[in-house]
């Protein structure tokens, strides 16, 4: 009697394992190759060098200082912003001073001849119009194109007119303080609450504005 031959599974499993090395090696090559990742030369906000980073959190100090050619090229190259400076700090006051620069060469790419505060964004000649107010002389008056420092005394008065009428401010108080105003073209602002009160009644029963700022009646 002949023994049974056992299979070689050893064989068998070794065949295999091949057959599968070869299969991934073919589609190892036939794969396209991987995309690399782009690495980013801007370091994180909170991976900055560490000289940088106690340069930027230092106290801004006076505000006549300027920031040191340092901070103001890093925050020119993004590496300082916003986001990784704190207020009060010369990290963002060079962040600030950029924003100022570019702010102010786009306003001077526009308008080449202004200023460099009306290229900022700041000042610039008033709107044409006219504000309402009452004068000792002339009464109730409207005052054309007033300039920036005019229409600053010009809604002063008439807000401190708005609060003692609405009970804000005691009278007196109020003839105190407008009295003591320098003069206005010449003239003085009214500061008589009965007269204001009349003339404010009048104007209402005639259907006239109270108050008349640039053309924009309130």
């Amino acid at each position: 009697m002949s023994a049974r031959r056992r299979p070689d599974l050893g064989g068998e499993l070794l065949a295999t394992g091949t057959e599968l090395l070869e299969l991934g090696e073919e589609l190892v090559e036939g794969a396209e190759p991987p995309v690399p990742r782009r690495s980013s030369t801007r370091p994180a906000p909170n991976r900055l060098p560490p000289s940088l980073r106690r340069s930027a959190n230092r106290p801004a100090g006076p505000r006549t200082r300027r920031p040191s050619a340092r901070l103001m090229a890093a925050a020119r190259g993004g590496l300082l912003t916003d986001a990784n400076t704190r207020k009060g700090t010369a990290g963002r006051r060079a962040v600030d001073r950029v924003v100022y620069e570019r702010r102010l060469a786009r306003g001077r790419r526009r308008a080449p001849t202004t200023t460099a505060r009306a290229a900022a964004g700041h000042g610039g000649p008033p709107p044409p119009g006219s504000i309402t107010a009452m004068f000792r002389d002339a009464g109730f008056s409207r005052v054309q194109n007033p300039t920036l420092a005019e229409r600053r005394r010009l809604n002063r008065w008439n807000s401190l007119v708005a609060h003692m009428l609405e009970g804000h401010i005691q009278e007196p108080t109020f003839k105190s303080r407008v009295r003591s105003w320098r003069p206005f073209r010449g003239d003085r602002f009214e500061w008589d609450p009965e007269v204001i009160k009349s003339a404010w009644t009048e104007r209402t029963e005639a259907g006239e504005p109270l108050y008349e700022y640039l053309g924009r009646r309130t």
